[in-house]
């Protein structure tokens, strides 16, 4: 049985886990990293690890994960509870906000590697908490090209094992594939639109696929080339697995996150469709949209980002083309 361990640097941590781990390099005057302790991966536990930055009267916990039991490019904010402020570091969006136990906190992502900051002792400006993720950085060259640059399909806990964090849901509900997966060949299609391998500067990373009784299930998961961090996240499945869609317009919509939300309408090949296109109501913001095509819906993710905007989004639906 796998528990935490402690265990006394970075550098030990980095073989048992499958993500880049982000050390401080630099902290705040005053502050010093204690209590490392760390959770190795095992075929049927996630890897995590888990330290503290103390300085006097005030503590900070520093997590970081694999988040992989729900879609890793739209949560940027996966500690807090209720909307948070947005922030950049190095190009990468990150959130501040008030986490599940009323402490101050902060959420960051690099790769895949899940940051989230917890204040547990005294008060830590919002400032400082920024600081801190400015700080972190990975160990060496290695451990970026082997876990931060490898896909979903070849690093995730759940692509690999199949195994949901919670109950049974869409990622562990298909089997997941590399890029050079060919659906067609897998497949008996009817009425299904597929997006392109690449669109401007987002490749393709890994595919998850099943075919059940109701129809095909299927996930496109492109990643940026130039940060390997920022996401686009298509899902198409029979109406019968997808759960309950919010049709509502409006601004200010939602209380985990907030969103501005309008219909859309837009043509793909000679189908008239109607997006419902969520913007996260923050000043860095992700996109969430969904659309109904025959007996399938779509949905679309897109992880808050300095870099999409509107007709990044439309243009990658466009691509869609249905399968002969």
């Amino acid at each position: 049985m796998n528990q935490i361990v402690d265990i006394s640097s970075f550098k030990q941590a980095q073989q048992y886990v499958n993500f880049v781990i982000l050390w401080p390099s630099h902290l705040p005057s005053g502050c010093s990293v204690q209590n490392i302790s760390l959770k190795k991966e095992s075929n049927c536990t996630r890897s995590s690890i888990r330290f503290e930055i103390i300085s006097k009267n005030r503590v900070v916990r520093v997590k970081q994960f694999y988040y992989d039991w729900g879609i890793p490019v739209v949560y940027a904010d996966t500690n807090l509870v209720t909307p948070g402020e947005s922030f950049v570091v190095n190009g990468i969006v990150g959130f501040i906000g008030v986490d599940y136990k009323g402490n101050r906190a902060a959420c960051y992502a690099k790769w895949f590697t899940n940051v989230e900051l917890s204040v547990l002792e005294g008060k830590f400006e919002d400032e400082e908490l920024i600081k801190v993720i400015e700080s972190f950085t990975p160990l060496d060259s290695f451990s970026i090209e082997h876990w931060g640059k490898k896909s979903f399909s070849s690093t995730s806990f759940t692509a690999r094992y199949g195994m949901a964090k919670w109950d049974e849901d869409e990622i562990s509900r298909v089997q997941w594939h590399e890029n050079n997966f060919d659906i067609r060949k897998r497949t008996i299609f009817q009425n299904i639109y597929l997006p392109a391998i690449e669109y401007q500067e987002f490749f393709l990373d890994s595919i998850g696929h099943n075919q059940n009784n109701f129809g095909v299930e299927t996930h496109f998961l492109y990643r940026s080339k130039i940060n390997y961090t920022d996401g686009i996240w298509l899902w198409l499945a029979p109406e019968e697995l997808i759960g309950k869609l919010s049709y509502k317009e409006g601004d200010n919509i939602g209380k985990r996150q907030s969103w501005n939300v309008k219909k859309k309408n837009l043509l793909i090949g000679n189908i008239d469709i109607t997006l419902f296109l969520h913007k996260q109501n923050t000043q860095y913001y992700g996109w969430y949209a969904h659309w109904k095509i025959g007996k399938y819906t779509y949905q679309l993710y897109v992880r808050p980002s300095v870099n999409i905007d509107i007709d990044m989004i439309t243009g990658f639906i466009k691509t869609l083309n249905e399968v002969e």
